[in-house]
């Protein structure tokens, strides 16, 4: 039968005399002896003679004559230097003579006591708890879901209401084209129509249709806008230019003569007198063509015809829209 009292009285045995044998070893040399491992391990047979131990003789010897015990051969080592030597000593035992982790403490305990010195172990932290989970969220119901998608849509709608307004002030106050203005009252109309409506008895289909209108519309002003940044044709009462110092003004209506290098002088009337991203134009007919507009720039008091295709629509399409033709 296992009697756990005979161990406890064994391992106290042990202890005692492992203590004993490093103690008279000390007073008889010093703790200097051990910085010499392989004598230090030699003398271990001398001084322990307890024959109630004797199976434990080769595990002192080993240990001292490894060297792992030189450390406390430093004269008056603090305590932090005692322990952070003790736990070299521990690492070398096991990784250079295999012991096991907890016959190496073993071994360095008889150490602790017969040197006097009291190691408390450090606990290594216990880790935090971990966070408590947060509850799940019960499963909205299709209800909930269109409920909430509901709400976002009309939110959504007046959103859009609101900015469609500001909009169309801006591409109201920005363009002087008929066309473009006339869309801008039609889409704030359309936009009117739809702020007025009661929402609540609209289904999440029928308010993401209306979603999607006031946003192309929303879009399509935008783009008005930028129409309107651009240069502008503006009409002028009258340019005048000044020509070997003779004044000669251009009025709607009123004819003048210029020089053309192959047929000689032809014959215009002045259609209209306009202005474009800065420079003046004059647009006029010849009275045998009335369904062509020639369109002239002025350059340093000198009229010259022309010819850019990106500005003569302009010119010409101003006066097609103000009836000027």
């Amino acid at each position: 039968m296992y009697n756990s009292n005979s161990t406890c009285n064994q391992n106290d045995i042990i202890l005692e005399c492992m203590c004993d044998c490093i103690k008279r070893l000390i007073s008889d040399y010093g703790t200097g002896i051990f910085s010499d491992a392989r004598r230090a391990g030699a003398l271990i047979g001398d001084y322990l003679t307890d024959s109630r131990v004797a199976n434990k003789k080769n595990l002192l010897r080993r240990s001292v004559s490894s060297g792992a015990l030189a450390f406390i051969a430093q004269a008056g080592i603090n305590d932090e230097q005692y322990l952070h030597g003790r736990k070299s000593a521990i690492t070398l035992l096991i990784e250079e003579e295999f012991m096991a982790p907890e016959v190496a403490e073993t071994v360095l305990v008889w150490f602790d006591r017969a040197l006097g010195r009291t190691v408390v172990a450090v606990k290594k932290a216990s880790p935090p708890p971990p966070p408590p989970t947060p509850p799940t969220p019960p499963t909205p119901s299709p209800w909930e879901l269109e409920a909430a998608e509901k709400s976002r849509l009309i939110s959504s709608i007046a959103s859009y209401c609101r900015l469609i307004g500001e909009k169309v002030n801006e591409a109201t106050n920005m363009t002087d084209d008929r066309a473009l203005k006339n869309e801008c009252e039609d889409i704030f109309i359309r936009m009117a129509s739809i702020q007025g409506l009661d929402k609540n008895f609209l289904t999440v289909g029928q308010l993401k249709a209306y979603e999607a209108e006031l946003i192309t519309a929303y879009n399509r002003l935008g783009e008005i806008i930028e129409i309107a940044r651009q240069p502008r044709v503006r009409e002028l009462p009258f340019i005048t230019t000044v020509f070997w110092g003779a004044p000669m003004t251009y009025v709607r209506g009123v004819p003048f003569t210029l020089m053309d290098p192959m047929h000689g002088p032809v014959g215009y009337y002045t259609v209209a007198c306009l202005e474009y991203n800065g420079m003046q134009y004059i647009v006029a007919k010849q009275p045998p063509y009335q369904n062509l507009l020639f369109a002239f720039k002025l350059i340093n008091n000198m009229l010259y015809l022309e010819t850019d295709a990106s500005i003569f629509p302009k010119l010409s399409g101003f006066c097609y829209d103000h009836g000027l033709n």
